[in-house]
C-alpha cells in the first residue's frame, strides 16, 4: 500500500525501474490481488526479471508473502517457514543466484512485529546461515527491528559483518532503519542507501534500500 493509501502496482513498477537492480526482494505482496491475477509475477515481467514467490498466508483474499525478483540465473531456491505460533506466519526465501562467475546465496525474510517473535526467528536465521553458503552470501529483507543496540542486531553483525544502515520508514519522512542488507564478506557491501524520489515516497510506506555489492569475482 501507498503512502497515500493506494495501492498502484504501475508505480510500484516504475520505482523498480528507477532501482535498476539485479536482486529485489519484496515484502507484503498480495499475489492474487485485484486487478492482476499474480502481483509478484507482474512485477517481475515489468523489469525483466525472473520471480521467485514466498508465500506465507493462503486465506480467501488470496495469497500473501515475500517474493525475490533477479534478472541472475537462478539455481536453486528453498523456501523455510519461520512462523511463530499464534502470531502472521512468517517466511524466509534462500535462492542460490549465478552470476556468470560466482554463486549469491541470497535469504530474504520480513520478521514480526514483536521483539520475543524477532527472537525465535532470529535462532533460526542463524541456523541457517551456518549451512554450505556461496561465494557471496547476503541476507536482506524488512527486520522491523529499529533499535540501535538490539539483540537482533548484534547476533547478525556478529554472524555476517557490521551492516550499515540507512532510515527507510516511513517513507515520507524516514526515520528508522527497519530495512536491512547484511552481506558476507561484509565489505562486499561498496554502497547502501535509502532510494529517494518522487515516486518511491509515495509508491510504499517504506522507502527502497539499495546496496551495491563487490563480488568475489572482482566483478559488481
Amino acid at each position: 500500500m501507498g503512502g497515500d493509501d493506494i495501492e498502484d502496482l504501475d508505480r510500484i513498477a516504475a520505482v523498480l525501474r528507477e532501482l535498476d537492480a539485479d536482486i529485489i526482494a519484496l515484502q507484503e505482496v498480495g499475489y492474487r490481488a485485484q486487478p492482476r491475477d499474480d502481483v509478484a509475477r507482474y512485477l517481475g515481467d515489468a523489469i525483466g526479471a525472473a520471480t521467485i514467490p514466498g508465500i506465507t498466508l493462503s486465506d480467501e483474499a488470496g495469497d500473501y508473502g515475500n517474493a525475490l525478483l533477479t534478472r541472475l540465473q537462478v539455481q536453486a531456491v528453498q523456501r523455510h517457514d519461520i512462523s511463530v505460533p499464534g502470531r502472521e506466519p512468517r517466511g524466509v526465501i534462500e535462492a542460490r543466484l549465478y552470476t556468470g562467475q560466482d554463486v549469491v546465496r541470497i535469504m530474504a525474510t520480513h520478521l514480526g512485529l514483536r521483539q520475543r517473535e524477532r527472537q525465535q526467528q532470529l535462532a533460526q536465521l542463524l541456523a541457517l546461515l551456518e549451512r554450505p553458503g556461496g561465494d557471496l552470501d547476503v541476507l536482506l529483507g524488512d527486520f522491523n527491528d529499529w533499535f540501535r543496540y538490539s539483540r537482533l542486531r548484534r547476533r547478525l553483525n556478529a554472524a555476517l559483518g557490521t551492516a550499515a544502515t540507512a532510515a527507510t520508514f516511513p517513507a515520507k519522512h524516514p526515520a528508522l532503519a527497519l530495512d536491512r542488507i547484511w552481506a558476507r564478506p561484509a565489505t562486499s557491501v561498496t554502497q547502501l542507501a535509502a532510494h529517494r524520489s518522487r515516486l518511491s515516497a509515495i509508491a510504499s510506506d517504506h522507502l527502497p534500500l539499495v546496496a551495491e555489492l563487490a563480488l568475489p569475482s572482482g566483478h559488481s
